[in-house]
């Protein structure tokens, strides 16, 4: 059986948050980035001023 284990990775403090076992724990590991729970408010917040600065 072939397949990735994903490990997601925070964009912004690049903690991993996430872990997603597709297949076999010694299978090829894949990163997903994005951003963890607790960066997320931070960068929609981020998202969000700099969308009024340049409307």
């Amino acid at each position: 059986m072939t397949g990735f284990n994903i490990v997601k990775v925070c964009c912004m403090c690049g903690a991993t948050y996430g872990y997603v076992l597709v297949c076999a724990p010694d299978a090829p590991t894949k990163e997903s980035h994005g951003y963890c729970p607790e960066c997320a408010p931070k960068a929609i917040a981020e998202a969000k001023a700099l969308r009024r600065k340049t409307a």
